[in-house]
């Protein structure tokens, strides 16, 4: 067990800092980290134990949603659909030669392509399109079956 870092002393504060982890795990008094913080605490005894708090970037991109699917599907309704079902094939294939996880590198290209990509405008796109393509071969059958009609009835 790596025991480095489990907790850190804060002197400025006085207290011990540990993550939610260790400090759930220090609750076992058969465990290591239980032996560690009880010996800083004695160490230490007027220092108070206190969780890492982990602080979030706000400038960060959240994903959530994001799967191979979702991007086949939005390479499909691009202009440039073939050639980014090209390159999107390509990625995949030499990430399997390379004994790779194919996802990670076409995620990472997907994003380098679209830089302003949002899963959920994507997914409204991808919507739109589906009922578009929907409703033209609706009007294609039904366009379809007027003519062989009209013909019949000749």
């Amino acid at each position: 067990m790596k025991t480095r870092n489990l907790f850190v002393y804060d002197h400025v504060n006085k207290a011990i800092i540990g993550t939610k982890t260790s400090l759930k795990k220090a609750g076992n008094p058969y465990s290591e980290e239980y032996k560690i913080l009880t010996e800083m605490m004695n160490m230490r005894p007027d220092y108070a134990v206190k969780e890492k708090v982990i602080k979030e970037n706000p400038s960060k991109k959240d994903y959530d949603g994001l799967n191979d699917g979702l991007i086949r599907d939005y390479l499909a309704i691009q202009k440039n659909a073939k050639e980014l079902l090209a390159v999107y094939d390509r990625i995949k294939e030499a990430a399997k030669e390379q004994k790779k996880k194919p996802f990670p590198l076409i995620k990472r290209w997907f994003l380098d392509t679209f830089k302003s990509f949002d899963v959920e405008k994507a997914k409204e796109e991808i919507n739109k399109y589906m009922i578009k393509e929907a409703k033209e071969h609706l009007n294609t059958e039904s366009s379809d079956k007027e003519d062989s009609v009209e013909e019949n009835a000749q």
